[in-house]
């Protein structure tokens, strides 16, 4: 059975991160609730639908505010287009690449070879995930080197430990049962260490932590290494310096925002008085001045 990936395409030409098509209908927009969550803001709420068919697959776009191209080309709204693959899509202004992934039979070539028979597991591993876009823990040296440790959003507190407890058991020995905690900080994870024996760029964790795409712990012989997929996608993809584009509409809206106009204060009692005496002022004055030409014009 053939596999197909979609792969987001930084605006700076980086490595892309790649997301699985794990079922159809595949669903891709702005909301937490899509199977792929994008959340830039030229991207609608509920932007595309992937649909397979026996022979091949399916774009629709779901009415969205800045519109889907398929290599360069817009999609009707509500009108399912044929993809070749591989292809370029482009939802609003977020790149991607859908193209099919190596058959699993394939993934075989790589065992007589230790370094492509661990690729090959790896993307084995990666195919019954339940989801790419999760961030994950990775062992990069000591027991079990190139496991990961996923993590979901929606469990409210995981623990790190070496025993069968733990919600994320690493194979030390003479290390405490438990390591750290993991809590979720609207959508990034903190860790909590419950041990000095964790350590963060080289020193001993004493406070809770905001993990980063990319940070390293040791602990004992092993080197964890945290990845978001996601938060990883949004810092690669800041575009480079480079002459203005086209503006794009806010999601969801049919024109720009207007900028708010400053209003004056309104006036108080004072000011209000000020403005009157200063008004019969002026008639009083006229008339005075009226009636001296009046007798001067008798005289």
């Amino acid at each position: 059975m053939t596999r197909h990936i979609l792969t987001l395409r930084p605006h700076d030409g980086s490595p892309g991160r790649e997301v699985p098509l794990t079922h159809f209908p595949f669903r891709i927009g702005r909301s937490q609730d899509n199977d792929l969550c994008l959340p830039f803001l030229s991207v609608s709420t509920r932007h595309l639908e992937i649909r397979a068919t026996d022979a091949d697959l399916l774009l629709l776009d779901l009415g969205s505010t800045n519109g889907t191209r398929l290599e360069g080309r817009p999609l009707s709204p509500g009108s399912p287009v044929s993809a070749t693959l591989p292809c370029t899509l482009h939802l609003g202004d977020v790149c991607m690449e859908l193209r099919p992934q190596l058959r699993e039979f394939e993934l075989t070539v790589a065992a007589s070879n230790t370094e492509l028979r661990h690729q090959a597991d790896s993307l084995a591993g990666e195919f019954i995930s339940r989801d790419r876009t999760l961030p994950c823990f990775e062992i990069l040296s000591g027991p079990d080197t190139g496991r990961r440790f996923y993590l979901d959003p929606d469990s409210p507190r995981l623990t790190l430990g070496t025993t069968d407890a733990a919600d994320l058991t690493l194979r030390l020995s003479c290390q405490p049962a438990l390591l750290a905690t993991l809590s979720w900080q609207s959508t990034r994870c903190v860790l909590t260490p419950e041990t000095d024996s964790l350590l963060f760029d080289g020193q001993p964790m004493t406070a809770e932590h905001l993990l980063t795409s990319g940070d390293r712990f040791v602990i004992g012989p092993l080197e964890l290494l945290f990845f978001d997929p996601l938060q990883h996608t949004l810092e690669l993809s800041e575009p480079a310096p480079q002459a203005p584009s086209p503006r794009v509409v806010p999601p969801d809206t049919d024109t720009f925002p207007q900028k708010p106009q400053r209003k004056s204060a309104p006036l108080t009692g004072l000011e209000r008085a000020l403005i009157l005496l200063g008004s019969l002022t002026a008639l009083v004055t006229a008339a005075l001045l009226f009636w001296f030409f009046l007798q001067a014009s008798g005289a």
